[in-house]
């Protein structure tokens, strides 16, 4: 029974030496699934990053698990088996973390907005001096704003349906994943949104 078996997140063998793990597989086997052993860790307990995936507690993670998924668990239960813990992996693109942003460091504003409103108050008040009725300009004004507001609103609404459809695809491939006692993780089930 000492395999090797390829850790999911080193790339490493590793050798299977666990008895929950054989009891997990032989669930699977029994029931013509594929239960993979990953590798071994111990269990986060908030979200947790791992180069292309983020991996959370399943009791923190609001994510639909399939029918499918709750009756490998219950076929798990039924066994005798009992992880410690349940895990979900979301495949997620490569984006800027918050540690990279924690380590770029606070953006200090060096702008004195006080002396640019004064300014622009001071060059407003000049040229008021040399414009026409501002009644009339600013009707025309508001009336070209108006239109000018509602066209960029229908044109904005386009990316912002899109970064909207992309955000919810952005967490894909989610694993359900099970942990032993000894701190090994056991693929249950997988999944395509």
């Amino acid at each position: 029974m000492n395999q090797p078996v390829r850790d999911w997140m080193r790339g490493e063998v590793m050798v299977r030496r666990s008895r929950r793990v054989r009891e997990m597989v032989a669930v699977g086997r029994e029931n013509h699934w594929r239960f993979r052993p990953m590798g071994r860790a111990s269990v986060p307990t908030a979200p947790v990053r791992l180069r292309d995936w983020m991996l959370v507690p399943v009791e923190r993670d609001s994510s639909h698990i399939p029918a499918r998924s709750l009756e490998r668990v219950q076929a798990l239960y039924e066994a005798g088996v009992r992880p410690k813990a349940y895990i979900l992996a979301h495949e997620t693109p490569r984006t800027l973390t918050a540690s990279t942003v924690a380590e770029a460091g606070p953006v200090k504003e060096s702008v004195d907005w006080a002396k640019i409103r004064q300014e622009a108050a001071r060059r407003a008040g000049q040229l008021a001096e040399h414009l026409p009725d501002w009644e009339v300009v600013g009707s025309v004004a508001l009336k070209v704003l108006t239109v000018l507001g509602v066209t960029a609103g229908a044109l904005a609404a386009v990316p912002v349906l899109l970064v909207g459809l992309v955000a919810t695809a952005v967490l894909v491939d989610p694993i359900l994943i099970a942990v032993t006692e000894d701190d090994y993780w056991v693929e249950i089930d997988r999944w395509w949104v």
